[in-house]
């Protein structure tokens, strides 16, 4: 990953039409999140939280699903897949799921929780880093290439055998990092990307940071302006030559802290801005899922966002029954099935034949659902607060 002035004057740019637009608009709440998977519960070290401004009725009424214990009427009901909550082995806010495949899930969480899942049984995995931090995110190239990212600067790899901790080589104290995002193309070409937070003069400061890894040593990308002090919440893509990262550029202008999205695309050359057209800037990003045929991000007040096409094509905002803040996404490599996940039990899933989104629910659960991945469109799980995994798939 290269650093780019273009990006840089573009940021400039943006921001400063940003400022205008926003020079009028009313103070944040002080209940400010600072980033996609900050939190306001106690733990070592500020973790995924609920939005405490986020009431009951802000999201429709979820369709009805079959409960865990439901029985199917007959043989075929049987067969079909459902969702169902699967028992996990811990009380902690679960943050992020993914797996090399449908019997070797990874779902991690706060205070230091990694399990594996083999389809029937749970397998918590030793903390290897040296702070008790919380886990964020989970990726892998494979069974034997598995990383974890997390608070006070955690990058954690599994080679099929052992965990171990790596230094990718922070110039700033770990304590102030937050890694919210691991993805990549293979095992010679991963990237983590995130954030360092502090205070400059008295006023928050928050600047995105990133790394990426050749297969032999972890190099840094840091974008960062006089004006501009983003935080990246997710990246992800469908090869080298289509990534994107999200996030928030907050916008610091001798007031409260304002929220604008900033979606930078990558076509194998350059890192580029994408300007959304038609959705509100000031909605924060906090997911992104990019398949070979179309692209999705999610972020504050039910915001879901989708690209068809590759790097350069127009994003289109994709209206949702809800107004609350989401934090994940995932999409099946065919489009048939997507689903984004958010605050309060929301689970909403796309119909692919005109692209709406309904609120399916989490099973009535009104946990925080943190994140969302699939092997298939028929293999998905769900992960949130007090240990709630859901899992969509066949009965075992």
């Amino acid at each position: 990953m290269q650093r780019t002035h273009s990006i840089v004057e573009t940021l400039i740019t943006y921001t400063a039409i940003i400022v205008l637009a926003l020079g009028a608009a009313t103070a944040c709440s002080t209940d400010v999140r600072l980033g996609g998977r900050d939190s306001t519960e106690p733990s070592g070290d500020a973790g995924p939280a609920s939005d405490s401004t986020a009431s009951a009725d802000s999201t429709t009424q979820p369709d009805a699903l079959p409960s865990a214990d439901s029985t199917p009427a007959d043989d075929a009901a049987a067969t079909s897949p459902s969702w169902r909550k699967l028992t996990a082995p811990t009380s902690e806010t679960l943050t992020a799921v993914w797996g090399s495949g449908p019997n070797d899930v990874y779902v991690v969480g706060r205070r230091k929780t990694i399990l594996r899942y083999d389809g029937k049984t749970w397998s918590p995995q030793p903390w290897v880093a040296p702070t008790a931090a919380d886990a964020l995110a989970v990726w892998g190239s494979g069974p034997s290439d598995v990383y974890v990212v997390g608070t006070w600067g955690t990058l954690l790899h599994f080679d099929g055998t052992s965990w171990t901790h790596i230094d990718p080589g922070l110039t700033v104290l770990p304590d102030v990092v937050r890694f919210e995002s691991v993805w990549g193309t293979g095992p010679n070409d991963v990237y983590v990307a995130g954030y360092w937070s502090g205070f400059q003069g008295g006023t928050p400061l928050f600047i995105a940071i990133a790394y990426h890894f050749d297969g032999t040593s972890w190099s840094e990308y840091k974008l960062q302006t006089a004006t501009v002090h983003p935080m990246f919440h997710g990246i992800a893509g469908a090869s080298s030559k289509d990534m994107v990262i999200v996030g928030n550029p907050r916008i610091v202008s001798g007031g409260p802290l304002s929220f604008v999205s900033l979606i930078i695309e990558n076509d194998g050359n350059a890192w580029s801005m994408s300007e959304p057209k038609d959705f509100e800037v000031r909605h924060g990003l906090n997911a992104v899922h990019v398949g070979q045929q179309r692209a999705f991000v999610a972020g504050d007040q039910g915001l879901v966002a989708t690209r068809a096409g590759g790097p350069g094509n127009p994003w289109t905002h994709e209206p949702t029954p809800v107004t609350i803040t989401m934090f994940g996404i995932w999409a099946s490599a065919d489009g048939s099935a997507a689903y984004a996940v958010g605050q309060s039990g929301t689970l909403l899933e796309r119909d692919s034949t005109n692209g709406s989104w309904s609120n399916r629910g989490a099973l009535g659960s009104s946990e925080d659902l943190w994140g969302v991945w699939g092997s298939a469109s028929d293999d998905v799980y769900a992960v949130g607060g007090n240990g709630l995994v859901l899992h969509f798939g066949r009965a075992p």
